[in-house]
């Protein structure tokens, strides 16, 4: 009888030496488990689904609330999205010890002006395409647990030999949209009793709540409860530099006056059937200004529909980021114009990034002015342009050549003589145009190198 070759003492120490370290690549080296309480968790849930996976096989649905609360920070600064994103590889650690053949998939929810947002990945052999599809996750809103965990059955199938196990990362009780008396009740019953029909083990990252507890001992998987963010500081902590937030209301006032100048200049701008283009700054300086921005143009639309005027709208964001545009979008951005303003919101739903280039997206948004024929645009930033006089300059011919009024919200020194001779170019294109410069709130007007 044949039988296979003994490893000697050196073989077996290089093979040992080979797999350790292929480990170790795989695993990461993002701390110590020790000093993070939610890797532990998440070493706990590896542990869970290696012991229940019989087959060898696991199908790994990771269901992760990315509702405002979900913000908190952990130990380490992160928040619980992002360090849910860094623990994922104390769960593979242990699903490569028991050698597991797992797949994964990452599904993001939360709701935002009532709309439910899902984001989903495809199904992966690598846990690396899971940390990259999580740092992508917008995190705003509510959630809605029970609604989204419906759902995801039918998201499940995927290899037909595997087992399943579903993740749940969340920091909040079970909830429903669903408004029937004892909906919360009805809909926990449902899914607990599809999970147990899919054969669907739930493994808990989540709120102490009883329905969860039970959710997971009856599919045998496991609960651990969501790690607590650490005290607070004694003192506060300022707010990184540059990172402004203003009141809903402060840019009403900026955007009644430019309604007021463009009736008083040219009321039949606004007239049905006409388009208005509001051009806004979508880099990460203005995340704390997009709720404001929302406001503002609901006071303008106020504002013409009170003189009996019918405007329709089209948005153009831009922000760069790593060579990709903020929200998701290659290059700025032009919709299709809207008729509701209730629409306007779910084009900010993603969170804005990165730095800008006003004077290119202000070049594309004259352009586009004049071949779709809106009358008046708005451009809404907190950066001056960063570029040369001479080059601003040229771009007032744009704005001249576009046929549109053009508006800016932008910062501005205090006194209208002492503007610096880049951002003094822009602001004459506007007042050429027709229209006029309105100061944006607590910015400042920063001269840069590259002028």
């Amino acid at each position: 009888m044949l039988r296979p070759a003994s490893c000697g003492p050196l073989a077996a120490a290089l093979l040992f030496l080979v797999v350790g370290t292929a480990r170790a690549a795989h695993v990461g080296g993002s701390g110590r488990m020790a000093d993070r309480p939610l890797a532990r968790a998440f070493a706990q849930v590896g542990e869970s689904i290696a012991w229940s996976t019989v087959s060898g096989k696991a199908d790994i649905f990771i269901v992760v609330d990315t509702s405002a609360t979900m913000m908190d920070r952990m130990v380490g600064g992160s928040n619980r999205v992002k360090a849910t994103g860094e623990s994922i590889e104390f769960l593979v650690q242990k699903l490569d010890e028991a050698q597991v053949d797992y797949h994964m998939r990452v599904l993001g929810f939360h709701d935002f002006w009532d709309e439910q947002a899902l984001e989903l990945s495809r199904w992966t052999p690598h846990p690396d395409a899971i940390r990259l599809r999580m740092a992508d996750f917008a995190v705003m809103g509510e959630e809605q647990i029970l609604d989204v965990l419906m759902q995801t059955f039918d998201l499940f199938q995927h290899r037909m030999a595997a087992e399943k196990h579903l993740v749940l990362v969340c920091d909040s009780p079970a909830a429903t949209s669903w408004e029937a008396e004892d909906a919360v009740a009805e809909l926990k019953d449902r899914v607990r009793r599809r999970f147990l029909v899919e054969g669907i083990r739930a493994q808990i990252i989540g709120h102490p709540e009883p329905f969860q507890r039970r959710l997971a001992a009856d599919t045998a998987g496991v609960f651990v409860e969501m790690p607590p963010s650490p005290p607070a500081e004694p003192r506060p902590i300022a707010p990184p530099a540059g990172r402004v937030r203003l009141e809903p209301s402060a840019l009403g006032g900026a955007f009644a006056s430019i309604a007021e100048h463009a009736l008083q200049a040219d009321p039949s701008a606004f007239a049905d059937g006409d388009l208005v283009l509001l051009l806004v700054d979508y880099s990460l300086s203005m995340q704390g200004r997009l709720r404001a921005t929302l406001e503002g143009v609901a006071v303008l639309d106020a504002a013409l529909r009170a003189g009996g005027l019918e405007p329709e709208y089209a948005v153009s964001r831009f922000g760069e980021a790593d060579g990709t545009v903020a929200g998701g979008l290659m290059d700025t951005n032009v919709t299709q114009p809207i008729g509701m303003l209730e629409d306007l919101p779910r084009m900010f739903r993603h969170p804005a990034t990165g730095s800008e280039d006003l004077r290119a997206a202000v070049a594309r948004a004259a352009l586009w002015a004049r071949e779709h024929g809106a009358r008046v645009a708005i451009v809404v930033t907190d950066e001056p342009p960063a570029t040369k006089t001479e080059t601003t300059v040229a771009l007032g011919d744009a704005i001249a050549q576009s046929g549109a009024r053009f508006y800016a919200i932008m910062p501005l020194r205090d006194r209208a003589d002492s503007q610096p001779a880049p951002l003094q170019a822009l602001v004459d294109a506007l007042v050429a145009s027709g229209g006029v410069a309105v100061p944006m709130p607590r910015t400042s007007y920063i001269a840069s190198s590259r002028r």
